[in-house]
C-alpha cells in the first residue's frame, strides 16, 4: 500500500488486519507520518517508520504487535520524527546499540567465523555452507547465543525447512549445523550441544541416487576423458562401459585372458 493511501488506523482495525497470500503488506497510519503496520504471510504484525535524514529515506522498526499496541507506536514514532527534527538518525542510533551489545558468541557472529576458519579451509563447497545458514538459518536464530540454542529450537527450524523446501535440504541444513556445533564445541565455546539424537528427515532408499548421463552428456565425458591421457581418461572411460564402482575398476588386474576385462578392451577400441 502506498503511503498516500494511508488509513486512519483503529485498535480493532489492526487486531482485524489479515495475514495477505504471499510476502507481506504495510498499511501506513495516516495519524503519524511515515508509520506503518507490516503483516506478513505467517500472520506476524509489527510497526515501523519510515523517514528521510539528510536526505535518505531510512527505516526504524518499532517493535511487534501486540506487544506494542497502536497507541505506543504512535508514540515511539513521534518521539522517532522529533529526534529527527533535532538532528539525531533514530535509526542509525538503534543499528549502532545494537552492534555493540552483539556478542562474539551468538550464532551469526560463530558462523561467521565458523565459514572463515573452517570450511573455507576444509570444504571446496564452503559457499554453500554459507548459504545455508545465509538463507535457512541465519533468519530464524539470528543473533541469539549459541548456547542458548536448544534441541526444540533445531526441530522447529528442521521441521520449516522441510515443510517449505524438502526433506533433503532438511538434511543439508542438519548436517552443516552439525559441523557448527562440533567446531564450537571443540572450540570452548559451547559446553554441549543439542544435535545429539537429532535424526536425518530422508530414508535410506530417498538418498539413493537415481541420476543417469543421457547420451550427450556420455559424449561429452569420453571426449573430456581422451584428453586426460593415462591413467584417468582411460580410467573414466573404463567406468563408462563397464557401470562399475570406481573402487572396482581401481583394484582390476592387468589381465587380458578374462574375458570381462578382454570385452571391456575391445568396446574401449570400437567406441
Amino acid at each position: 500500500m502506498a503511503k498516500g493511501d494511508a488509513k486512519s488506523l483503529t485498535t480493532m482495525a489492526v487486531k482485524r488486519m489479515r495475514p495477505p497470500l504471499t510476502g507481506r503488506e504495510e498499511t501506513y497510519d495516516a495519524k503519524v507520518p511515515g508509520l506503518f503496520l507490516r503483516v506478513t504471510q505467517t500472520g506476524k504484525k509489527s510497526w515501523g517508520l519510515d523517514f528521510r535524514f539528510n536526505g535518505r529515506r531510512e527505516r526504524l522498526m518499532l517493535g511487534s504487535y501486540p506487544i506494542v499496541e497502536l497507541d505506543d507506536a504512535r508514540v515511539a514514532a513521534m518521539d522517532a520524527l522529533k529526534a529527527v527534527r533535532d538532528g539525531r538518525n533514530p535509526a542509525a542510533e538503534k543499528r549502532a546499540a545494537k552492534n555493540s551489545k552483539l556478542s562474539p558468541d551468538t550464532f551469526r557472529a560463530v558462523a561467521e567465523l565458523f565459514v572463515d576458519r573452517y570450511a573455507k579451509k576444509n570444504n571446496r563447497s564452503w559457499k554453500e555452507t554459507e548459504r545455508i545458514f545465509k538463507i535457512y538459518v541465519a533468519p530464524v536464530w539470528k543473533d541469539r547465543p549459541l548456547a542458548d540454542i536448544r534441541r526444540p529450537d533445531l526441530i522447529n527450524l528442521l521441521d520449516d525447512v522441510e515443510d517449505n523446501n524438502g526433506s533433503v535440504m532438511a538434511d543439508a541444513v542438519l548436517a552443516q549445523i552439525r559441523k557448527l556445533f562440533n567446531w564450537s564445541l571443540d572450540r570452548g565455546i559451547i559446553d554441549a550441544t543439542p544435535i545429539v539424537r537429532v535424526q536425518r528427515r530422508t530414508k535410506p532408499k530417498e538418498r539413493a541416487r537415481r541420476r543417469w548421463l543421457r547420451e550427450a552428456e556420455i559424449k561429452t565425458v569420453w571426449a573430456a576423458s581422451e584428453r586426460l591421457g593415462y591413467p584417468f581418461g582411460p580410467f573414466v572411460q573404463m567406468l563408462l562401459l563397464t557401470g562399475q564402482r570406481r573402487s572396482e575398476v581401481a583394484c582390476m588386474r592387468w589381465d587380458a585372458s578374462a574375458i570381462g576385462y578382454g570385452c571391456a578392451l575391445m568396446l574401449t577400441a570400437s567406441f
